[in-house]
């Protein structure tokens, strides 16, 4: 999809050394960085939820890349319901209102996740 394209590759990964840091495979420096620090450089408490958002952030590729797959597989089941929507007799295959049904969904879920 053209609105993530161009993004870091790689697996990204919360940073051990530095928490909050969000680092793309081997790359020296941060893909981003969560909350900030007090003056003995712990987390600042205002950003409870900071971690949680970078364990987010983090699966954010792993994410991306599950979603283009259930795209995908629900394009091939789209195909294949196509082929029995035009089946008027429901022993070969579901019944038609059945199909079109599916094929509603699909279609809304489709547009949902993309």
């Amino acid at each position: 999809m053209r609105k993530y394209k161009g993004h870091t590759p790689g697996q990204w990964r919360r940073s051990s050394l530095a928490p909050l840091y969000i680092i793309a495979g081997n790359e020296p420096n941060p893909i981003c960085s969560l909350g900030e620090y007090d003056e003995d450089l712990r987390i600042d408490s205002v950003f409870d939820n900071a971690e949680a958002n970078a364990r987010l952030i983090a699966d954010a590729p792993k994410l991306l890349e599950q979603r283009d797959h259930l795209l995908a597989a629900l394009d091939e089941v789209m195909e294949l319901i196509e082929g029995y929507v035009d089946i008027r007799d429901g022993d070969s295959g579901p019944a038609p209102n059945d199909a079109m049904r599916a094929k509603l969904i699909i279609e809304d879920a489709k547009r949902r996740i993309g």
